[in-house]
């Protein structure tokens, strides 16, 4: 999966190497932070890839600290819609939790940073990303670009079976290794409230990840949409 930047069994095409993912499928986010003591809540899906396909969803909660800063929680759960002969499992689930920091002298750009960890058919794993986000605000629709750069270190990792149907089981198994990774979004922001509110917006997007380990790397297509709604 990306999340399956992997999220989930992500196997290289013919090679079949298994990767291991970071804890976010697809991030959709704007600079925009919360104000401090204010929440917000956001739901994502997204689909990943071919060999195999994969389906992520996430649930970010988020809380304004100070100015311009907030903190964020994550869960995200990931399947991988391709059998294999071995009834590999398709499941992965992560968590993070992560920080975003708007620049005051140019809001229109914020970074981001995060620590995270799940389980996948490769066994346990870790996992640092950090980021940024560029946009251009307006009253209903706003434009951005965002990219993450991560790193995944497996904690007991394990051999995974990734043979298609049709063929002999045990024809490919590999185990995951450390795994480094970057993903690029771009989207857009549909306010759904007032122009003084924003409290409630769809956004949509299209992204591109690429990963590597010790002896491959494989790169893959995403889109995703999610619903953020801003708490009182």
């Amino acid at each position: 999966m990306r999340i399956i930047s992997t999220i989930a069994v992500l196997v290289a095409g013919c090679s079949h190497n298994v990767y291991t993912p970071p804890t976010r499928a697809f991030p959709l986010e704007t600079p925009q932070t919360l104000d401090e003591g204010r929440y917000g809540v956001q739901v994502e899906a997204s689909g990943h890839g071919n060999g195999p396909k994969v389906g992520a969803g996430a649930l970010r909660l988020r809380r304004g600290i100070a100015d311009s800063a907030e903190l964020d929680g994550e869960i995200t759960y990931a399947k991988a819609s391709d059998p294999s002969a071995a009834n590999t499992n398709p499941h992965l689930l992560a968590a993070r939790a992560g920080a975003k920091l708007r620049s005051e002298e140019l809001p229109e750009v914020a970074v981001t940073a995060g620590l995270g960890g799940g389980t996948f058919a490769g066994g346990p794993y870790v996992s640092a990303d950090a980021g940024a986000v560029i946009a251009y605000d307006t009253c209903r629709v706003t434009p951005f670009v965002g990219g993450m750069g991560y790193a995944s270190k497996p904690l007991d990792a394990r051999p995974v079976d990734t043979t298609q149907r049709g063929m002999p089981v045990g024809s490919f198994v590999d185990t995951p290794e450390t795994t480094a990774g970057v993903q690029v979004r771009i989207g857009l922001k549909l306010n759904l409230s007032s122009c003084d509110d924003k409290r409630t917006a769809l956004v949509a997007g299209f992204g591109l990840d690429h990963f590597w380990d010790d002896d491959s790397d494989r790169g893959y297509a995403s889109g995703g949409a999610a619903l953020e709604i801003d708490l009182k």
